[in-house]
């Protein structure tokens, strides 16, 4: 058994594996068995006939060429162990040579895809201050109150922002199309959930209105509608505004939040959950930047048939949201005005810079030998425990099936703290003391109380800067949060 590599570039290798000896003469037996099975002689059930007569049907070539496809897996596999090959698949396989001494299998392989990593450490990025104004807090609190706000009959003139309950059908060319129709359409003016400028019209309007609404689809639409005018025939039936609630204690109290039973208090709570989400942004686009840096320090090797793979597996994907929506493949490319081409360009580059992310990441922990221990993954488990009010060991036994997707979100968690936490500049303040002319206020020593000093001196103790770091939000498995808050229905 020998094994040699030809050529190995672009995450493509050829390699031959000669295979001769016992080995050899063993598979051409077991070749010719097999073959004799499916020999059909005269006076003999199919299959049945002694070795020795099924023999005489059967040509030396067809058992060299049997055995050849016996060895085809062996071979592959001593090719890849001994040259310790990163295997992804097969590309191709012939014979160079074939004899009943020997046999000569060649394969093309496709190699897994390999990173060489640039500099990623200290790259000495500046970390974003994160801050939280009063308009920020308004904000969240105006849309708890837009949350919370009832809708009402009104008696004027409908404006942005209200609801109008309408019948409308549509026509082209003085015909009713397919899907321009529907009777007590609740429709929020300023949603942009129509046509531009559909909207836009019904301002204005009262209750009992009857009004034509003309509009042109817009150029990348379903094709049989696109770039053409459309007249909608509305009748407007009642148009309802929001009514907020009042902002006071009770309606704070009423959210439910822990610890807020006042206005107050909602503040603090709305304040404490934006510096959250502040935080988290600021410290995804800092991850972003720190990681398209380090990819473009460093060099990518992978074969287009891995990228293609994970490219189809993504279409698909795109397809069943597509098809979830009510939509097919060809109304969204037609609505996009993309071609197949373009499509398939969009999903081929998506592909590849997720796997050129993962390949970094993934480089990067194995580097630095970051790992996950039975303490991080006993704390995840705590967590979920502790805010979904469930018992520990009931929280474990839900998500057992689910630990190693949780270990993998949990090691890439690390990894992306550690790449964080390796990259920030640490600004150190300058700090000045004042000296003046302290040097002229000390005696010059002697040579001999200098040689004295010199011996009482003990080395300086080593300064220490304490590390700053970044605490980065864990990512939660929603689905293993899901999972969590079925079994608790479950059980109430």
């Amino acid at each position: 058994m020998e094994t040699k590599i030809i050529k190995s570039e672009n995450s493509e290798t050829t390699a031959t594996c000669k295979i001769d000896g016992d080995y050899w003469k063993n598979k051409q037996d077991e070749a010719l068995k097999k073959l004799a099975r499916r020999v059909q002689v005269k006076g003999f059930r199919k299959g049945e006939a002694p070795l020795i007569i099924a023999r005489k049907y059967i040509t030396v070539y067809q058992i060299l060429e049997e055995a050849a496809r016996i060895c085809l897996d062996y071979g592959l596999n001593e090719v890849i162990n001994q040259n310790k090959l990163q295997f992804y698949k097969v590309k191709n396989v012939s014979i160079s040579k074939i004899d009943e001494n020997e046999v000569n299998l060649n394969y093309v392989i496709i190699t897994g895809p390999r990173i060489t990593l640039g500099k990623y450490k200290g790259l000495d990025f500046k970390q974003e201050k994160v801050t939280v104004t009063k308009e920020d807090i308004d904000n969240r609190i105006n849309k708890l109150l837009e949350n919370e706000a009832e809708l009402v009959l009104k008696d004027g003139p409908a404006e942005k922002g209200d609801t109008v309950i309408l019948d409308f059908k549509g026509y082209i060319d003085g015909k009713e199309f397919e899907g321009g129709s529907a009777n007590n359409y609740e429709l929020v003016l300023g949603s942009n959930q129509f046509i531009q400028g559909f909207e836009d019209q019904l301002i204005g309007t009262k209750s009992n209105d009857k009004i034509d609404v003309n509009v042109t689809f817009p150029e990348h639409y379903l094709k049989e509608y696109a770039g053409k005018a459309a007249k909608f025939v509305c009748l407007i039936h009642e148009i309802k505004t929001k009514q907020l609630p009042e902002l006071n204690d009770e309606f704070a109290a009423s959210l439910g939040y822990d610890g807020v039973k006042t206005v107050e208090d909602l503040r603090k709570y709305e304040e404490n959950v934006s510096r959250t989400e502040n935080t988290n942004r600021a410290h995804e686009k800092l991850f972003r930047n720190i990681l398209e840096t380090i990819i473009n320090n460093s060099t990518y090797n992978i074969h287009d048939e891995i990228i293609k793979a994970d490219a189809e597996a993504i279409k698909n994907d795109t397809k069943k949201q597509i098809e979830n929506n009510g939509f097919t493949y060809e109304q969204y490319k037609e609505m996009l005005g993309l071609s197949d081409e373009q499509l398939d360009k969009h999903f081929f580059d998506d592909a590849r810079r997720r796997i050129v992310e993962y390949l970094t990441i993934i480089a990067i922990g194995q580097a630095e030998k970051i790992t996950v221990t039975a303490e991080d993954l006993e704390k995840y488990y705590q967590d979920i425990a502790n805010s979904s009010h469930m018992d520990l060991e009931k929280v474990k036994e839900t998500l057992s099936k689910s630990e190693n997707r949780i270990k993998q979100n949990l090691l890439e968690s690390h990894i992306e703290r550690f790449i964080i936490d390796s990259n920030i500049k640490v600004e150190t303040k300058k700090t000045t003391k004042t000296t003046k002319k302290v040097e002229e206020k000390v005696e010059e020593p002697s040579e001999e109380k200098a040689e004295e000093t010199k011996k009482e001196e003990k080395p300086a103790k080593k300064a220490t800067t304490r590390k700053r770091t970044t605490k980065k939000v864990e990512k939660v498995d929603e689905k293993a949060e899901e999972k969590v808050e079925e079994t608790k229905e479950e059980n109430n």
